[in-house]
């Protein structure tokens, strides 16, 4: 590691944790030091504790990039959803793990013991939600560059030359972490350090996270959690009297019903919040396409001539500068949007989370009923064989979940897109209730193709189940299957990481960077 770049003192890091913790707190306006405080020497000391926060450091594993318009609280959620989001899923699924193996520790592996304990769903819905909050609250260990931190907030000298210093704490991110909102590209401040990170680095080290998606995922996740505690005393109640008449396949009437009936109260929260995940993204799609550095707005308009010096020196070499510079932003709207995909697994799969906890209690628990009267009702001789189909079930239906929300977004965004406003209400309604319907219907289509091939024995019905699983596997790689875009310029290695001696380049000197 280079000596002098820990050496210097301006250059500094805080721990992701620090950040995280006190719910935004963080991110409150800046200028609070202003006016905040009786006495100037209680604002000088609450800015030095601040600063201390921060410690001395080579690198940074992202520098993050926001508007000081934006809420602390939509920024916090907006960080904490993407450094913590996949150690909340893994946190959820190791608990439920653990849940499993207690329970079959305590019932000495007998897996028919649980049959009709509702305190399963109970328990199974609460404490992997616990562990998954807790979780994605979490800190970690990452070392971040954030200006109210790194950058002394009332000291005159010290806070001038940390932003003229700007570029140099870029250059030493390894990411660029944009909390993206409708403000982001319309400053010019939050555009320069846009276009002084792309100037070294390809594009694709650029994580843009919207600051609408982790609310409307963590509020598909609150939906989903009442809905899958609602599924099963609706499908208890419509079950057994299909199944009675139509034999397994009643089964598949009983999920077309079920799955409606129980996510009915979430219609119009998804409809509001599908229409403005569509909006959003197309305004944020038109908003970087049609960019131009003109158009951003400064708080101190003395800054501008200043910040287009030195984006000018920063594409020195190319013929023009801001076009240059403009393009390369533009360029953030194919490769560092929150998926490669125009629906991430992630975005899909998450609000189902619940869903998939839920499912482990209910196959335990035989769906609220005793194993040895499921297993009767449809016809089995060995309850084993029941157990085995009521598991393929749950997990044809898991699979079956991961595509409901792209489904529900693709047809409101047909219809946002083809029919008058006044219709459009309506027909999003229409499209929720269609997409839980179907949902439904392949549910109990899964349920039904696994009791019979497990009843029955039969190569034909063992084909046919092997075969739907295919076409589910076949479904959600087709949907969520990573692209293979164009690639960007930038450095042939495939590293975001900008070595010492990249810092001595000609045009980021002339741009600030020493």
């Amino acid at each position: 590691m280079d000596q002098a770049l820990i050496d210097d003192d301006l250059f500094r890091t805080v721990s992701s944790r620090r950040v995280l913790s006190g719910f935004g707190a963080v991110f409150r306006d800046p200028h609070e030091y202003d006016s905040g405080y009786e006495r100037v020497g209680a604002a000088d000391g609450a800015a030095d504790a601040l600063y201390a926060l921060s410690d001395k450091s080579a690198r940074a594993d992202a520098f993050i990039s926001h508007s000081w318009s934006d809420h602390p609280t939509l920024k916090w959620l907006a960080l904490s959803y993407y450094a913590n989001m996949n150690r909340a899923v893994a946190a959820s699924l190791v608990t439920c793990l653990a849940l499993l193996a207690v329970l079959l520790v305590h019932s000495r592996g007998d897996v028919l013991a649980y049959g009709g304990a509702w305190w399963l769903l109970p328990i199974f819905l609460s404490a992997p939600l616990v562990a998954f909050v807790l979780a994605l609250g979490g800190g970690g260990r990452r070392r971040w560059w954030l200006d109210k931190l790194c950058v002394h907030q009332r000291d005159a000298s010290l806070r001038a030359a940390g932003i003229r210093k700007l570029p140099n704490h870029l250059a030493r991110s390894n990411r660029l972490v944009v909390l993206h909102s409708e403000a982001y590209f319309s400053r010019l401040w939050t555009s320069f350090e846009v276009a002084t990170f792309l100037a070294a680095r390809r594009a694709d080290c650029v994580d843009v996270v919207p600051l609408w998606l982790p609310p409307l995922v963590l509020a598909a996740m609150a939906s989903d959690i009442v809905g899958s505690a609602l599924f099963m005393p609706v499908a208890n109640r419509v079950t057994p009297a299909l199944v009675a008449r139509l034999g397994p396949f009643g089964m598949l009437l009983a999920m077309l019903i079920a799955f409606p009936m129980a996510y009915f109260f979430a219609i119009g929260p998804v409809v509001l919040a599908a229409r403005a995940r569509i909006r959003a993204r197309r305004e944020a799609r038109d908003q970087i396409r049609d960019f131009r550095l003109t158009r951003a707005a400064c708080s101190d308009e003395r800054d501008r001539p200043l910040i287009e010096a030195r984006v000018a020196a920063l594409y020195v070499h190319r013929d023009d500068p801001v076009g240059a510079f403009e393009e390369a932003v533009r360029g953030l709207g194919e490769f560092a949007r929150p998926s490669g995909s125009a629906t991430s697994f992630r975005e899909a799969a998450l609000p189902m989370l619940p869903f998939a906890w839920s499912t482990i209690a209910n196959v335990l628990n035989c769906d609220g009923s005793s194993c040895d009267r499921g297993a009767e009702a449809l016809g089995f001789d060995e309850t084993t064989g029941f157990m085995i189909a009521h598991a393929l079930a749950g997990l044809s239906a898991l699979l079956c979940s991961f595509t409901l929300y792209p489904l529900i977004w693709r047809l409101i965004a047909a219809a946002e897109a083809r029919l008058q406003t006044r219709r459009r209400p309506i027909a999003s309604a229409a499209a929720v209730v269609t997409a839980y319907s179907g949902w439904g219907l392949a549910c109990g289509f899964g349920s039904a193709l696994s009791v019979l091939a497990c009843q029955s024995g039969d190569p034909r019905a063992i084909a046919a189940l092997v075969t739907w699983f295919a076409a589910l596997v076949g479904w959600n790689l087709y949907l969520f299957g990573p692209e293979t875009p164009r690639q960007p310029e930038g450095p042939p290695d495939g590293s975001c990481e900008l070595s010492p001696t990249s810092l001595a380049r000609d045009d980021f000197r002339a741009a600030g960077v020493d």
